[in-house]
């Protein structure tokens, strides 16, 4: 857990590990909070790309204080992909978006992948297909 911290002689916002920032001042602690998970059907398409879903998957949904506010957290556990969005519908888009890019990049670099990203690539061959 990470909380922030107002630099007495800035008004620059410092991230402190929660152990480091024990006894200090001016402290704020950044809620995060699970409000559930969605499912998005097969054949969903992902808008700006020539992508779409092949198979059903679930998508964890959080919601994270920030400095300025809250941001809607999507996650998918398959491989480490996330979006961003001040709502559910804007965080499961770029969530898509971010998988799409991935997927293309992991492609195009396939002959030179180690073993973690090469087994991303495999799970999202699994997930996503040309529309």
């Amino acid at each position: 857990m990470s909380v922030f911290e107002q630099d007495k002689g800035t008004s620059n916002i410092i991230a402190l590990p929660f152990e480091q920032a024990k006894g200090t001042s001016n402290i704020v602690v950044l809620p995060v909070k699970t409000i559930g998970f969605c499912t998005l059907n097969a054949g969903r398409c992902i808008e700006g790309t020539q992508w779409r879903l092949k198979v059903v998957i679930e998508v964890s949904l959080t919601i994270e204080g920030t400095i300025s506010g809250t941001d809607v957290i999507a996650r998918i556990h398959q491989v480490d992909e996330y979006g961003i969005g001040q709502t559910m519908e804007e965080a499961v888009t770029d969530l898509l978006s971010s998988m799409a890019e991935y997927y293309e990049l992991l492609m195009s670099r396939e002959s030179k992948l180690g073993d973690v990203a090469q087994r991303d690539l495999q799970v999202l061959s699994e997930l996503l297909e040309r529309q």
